[in-house]
């Protein structure tokens, strides 16, 4: 059986001004395979001033979104996502699922251990989440990007967050609301498409909350 080729690759970081900083930055390494087998590697510096910052900040419970749109880690995650998509197929649902599979893969799946703590998205790039925690930062790369988004709550114990994404050529599991479909897409784990809901969610209802 012929087995599908992986390629190591390198993604390059677009331009990203440290020079504010008078910290080091925090170098992280990460590594993945997207839906075709391809190997990524990619080596990031983030702003450590920045992600302590947010690392200090107190928690909200009340508005999911928050930690989507907050604006001072929105140029770091502007230019991590358009390093991405440089790489992304053209077509939404490939550009889509390729954005995914770098939440999915390289940043690590860490659980909560001192009850629920939301994180930022520079807070999960330097150190992995939870479910929330990764569909959160997905939602913020897709969001750079142009894409109207919303985060998926599955109420439950445990209860699980997913990201919806507005996508008219993506077809399967989405979820509506004021008249935009949210197509599910999965952020904990790897191997996940457009559409595609792992079979404990499927058929259960979602708080939508759209990200504005």
């Amino acid at each position: 059986m012929r087995r599908t080729p992986l390629f190591a690759l390198t993604l390059v970081l677009l331009s990203f001004s440290l020079a504010a900083s008078s910290a080091p930055p925090i170098v992280k390494r990460y590594r993945w395979r997207d839906s075709h087998g391809n190997e990524w590697t990619w080596e990031v510096p983030i702003p450590r001033e920045l992600y302590l910052d947010y690392k200090r900040r107190p928690r909200v419970y009340d508005n999911y979104a928050l930690y989507v749109t907050d604006r001072e880690n929105f140029y770091l995650l502007l230019s991590l996502a358009h390093a991405l998509l440089s790489k992304a197929p053209y077509d939404h649902k490939g550009r889509l699922e390729f954005m995914a599979a770098f939440v999915q893969g390289a940043v690590s799946y860490v659980p909560d251990t001192r009850g629920e703590h939301p994180k930022y998205p520079v807070e999960t790039l330097v150190k992995a989440g939870d479910c929330e925690d990764k569909a959160i930062l997905l939602a913020a790369f897709l969001r750079a990007i142009g894409y109207r988004v919303a985060l998926l709550y599955f109420a439950g114990n445990p209860g699980h967050m997913a990201v919806g994404v507005e996508c008219r050529t993506c077809t399967g599991s989405f979820y509506r609301r004021d008249g935009v479909k949210y197509f599910y897409l999965e952020a904990t784990a790897p191997d996940w498409a457009v559409g595609e809901v792992p079979p404990e969610y499927r058929g259960r209802p979602a708080l939508v909350i759209v990200v504005r």
